[in-house]
């Protein structure tokens, strides 16, 4: 009886250590420790090039592919204003950019060099995890995720700039 008294004992305290410690913060708390919100809106406008591209492609199309059309050179042109300003981070600046589009996502990659890396459906556990490690470091800058893969239970702390990449 004295040995199984001492069992649960220590059965008691190995639970005690083992159990998950939940640290519980309220949001004033929280919004205290945070730096304040700053928020950009970036306008991007439909250059005359994009019109006449959408306007070559749409003659003739349904409501459901002209959408499509639009939507694809919309996303070229905020593209292009977001490389504009990715471009031009300072030194302590980190940006995660989203979008459905992985095409979006690598043609970011590419014209960022070695600044940025991509997480989508294609990369594998191991190297989101160094991906990500890479990003929280400061080894890049700029960590491009897809909508699908970015919602795997992803931590990233280090971004002070985010980026919806999708027209709407």
């Amino acid at each position: 009886p004295e040995a199984q008294q001492r069992g649960r004992e220590q059965t008691s305290v190995l639970r005690t250590l083992l159990r998950p410690v939940i640290l519980h913060k309220s949001a004033g708390l929280l919004r205290a420790m945070l730096p304040a919100k700053t928020e950009y809106m970036m306008v991007y406008g439909m250059t005359d090039a994009a019109r006449a591209r959408i306007d070559a492609e749409v003659e003739g199309k349904g409501y459901l592919q002209v959408q499509a059309i639009v939507d694809r050179v919309l996303r070229v042109e905020k593209t292009r204003l977001a490389l504009s300003f990715l471009v031009q981070m300072g030194p302590h600046d980190a940006a995660i950019v989203f979008s459905t589009h992985p095409e979006t996502l690598h043609s970011i990659c590419k014209h960022m060099g070695g600044r940025a890396r991509v997480i989508d459906g294609a990369t594998g556990s191991a190297e989101r995890i160094a991906h990500v490690q890479d990003f929280e470091r400061g080894d890049i800058d700029v960590l491009l995720l897809s909508t699908g893969a970015g919602a795997c239970g992803l931590n990233c702390q280090r971004a002070n700039y985010v980026f919806p990449m999708d027209p709407r």
